[in-house]
């Protein structure tokens, strides 16, 4: 092989070796912040759970009083 195709070669190897880490990194992050979201989404929920549960204990409340 010459020298040429050798770095080529190198070249190719090295390049996939960096987009399967940089997709590995992409593919981490992507779960992290999906994580974070659904996490929001958990939080969000339970707050309006517990409003309409105020507001459900509020209006059995006023139709006993």
């Amino acid at each position: 092989m010459t020298e040429i195709t050798e770095n080529c070669i190198r070249l190719q190897k090295s390049f996939l070796n960096f987009l399967h880490s940089s997709h590995a990194l992409w593919c981490v992050a992507a779960y992290f912040l999906r994580k974070e979201q659904m996490q929001m989404k958990l939080v969000y929920v339970k707050r309006l759970a517990k409003s309409e549960l105020k507001l459900a204990n509020w209006k059995l409340g006023f139709q006993f009083s």
